[in-house]
């Protein structure tokens, strides 16, 4: 009787543990949700490349990025000029690029927003810009211009009509790319907070946000739809450099050397099916660090 009741027992753990057996198996068909770490890559990862101003410059700086393995850039027209240079030979500048396996996404510029005077020609020149930018396959200007506190509602009516002007005529988009100065005063977030989403929008700078006591994964968080392009930049607040005749503490330095901690940047950026462009930057040293950082640490996609 005792072995018949064991005989039972075992029947019904045998059968229970099928019925779990089966269950399991239906639950594990399902999919499930992806960590932000293993959801696909859907935003451009390139390269924002220092050049000395020319032409000259310019190509030697994607001779060194192709070298690498990048294919998406973004550089600084303001004293380049690069758009100016090529508005009339789009065929020759695409015909470059291609040889190096490159694309432009986006380019820099700089100049007063504020200034009557000069106003036309700013408005002139940022139009040459994003018809070039349209030409070649890219999609933003980033404007480095940082006006001062009683400037700024002449400063945000402008950007509104420069944005709206480049968002209808050539589909390009402008956004503020902001220094430590406007991390630190937070004038980005006037900025931001004035203008219409689809005529101003925001190139996130992780180095120059710490730079300017900001917490660059919060920024995103915050202004994550307003976000056209992330530069990745590190900084470390120790680094010594020298300006102005004196040394002064705190500075960029390459991916992995400064005390941002960039995973869980990258892990909301695909959370978030950010489709933009991540570029890491710079300058004149460390190009082939940042890639291997951008590669092998952070795991993207260039």
């Amino acid at each position: 009787m005792r072995y018949q009741v064991q005989d039972k027992v075992g029947r019904r753990s045998f059968l229970n543990v099928a019925g779990i057996s089966a269950v399991t198996a239906v639950v594990d068909s399902f999919p499930k949700p992806l960590r932000a770490a293993e959801k696909p890559q859907k935003f451009i990862a390139g390269y924002a490349p220092f050049t000395r101003g020319t032409v000259e410059s310019y190509w030697q700086a994607c001779d060194e990025c192709a070298g690498l393995g990048f294919r998406h850039i973004e550089v600084d027209n303001s004293r380049l000029k690069i758009a100016q240079a090529y508005i009339d030979r789009i065929s020759e500048y695409k015909e470059e690029m291609a040889r190096r396996q490159l694309s432009l996404v986006g380019l820099g510029m700089s100049g007063s927003f504020t200034d009557p005077a000069i106003q036309n020609g700013t408005l002139e020149e940022h139009m040459l810009v994003g018809r070039f930018v349209q030409a070649v396959g890219g999609n933003y200007i980033s404007t480095m211009t940082e006006p001062e506190p009683p400037e700024m509602p002449a400063y945000i009516r402008f950007a509104s009509e420069l944005g709206k002007h480049l968002r209808e005529e050539t589909g390009v988009r402008i956004g503020f790319h902001p220094h430590a100065g406007s991390a630190r005063s937070q004038v980005f977030r006037r900025m931001l907070d004035e203008t219409k989403p689809e005529d101003f929008g925001f190139i996130h700078d992780t180095g120059w946000m710490r730079a300017g006591g900001q917490d660059p994964l919060s920024v995103l968080k915050d202004y994550r739809s307003r976000v056209i392009t992330l530069h990745l930049k590190d900084f470390d607040p120790d680094a010594e450099r020298e300006r102005g005749g004196r040394v002064v503490k705190g500075h960029p330095v390459v991916l992995g050397r400064g005390v941002i901690d960039f995973p869980p940047i990258i892990d909301y950026l695909k959370e978030t099916d950010f489709d933009g462009q991540a570029l890491g930057e710079i300058g004149l040293e460390g190009t082939a660090e940042m890639k291997a950082f951008m590669v092998d640490e952070l795991e993207l996609r260039i």
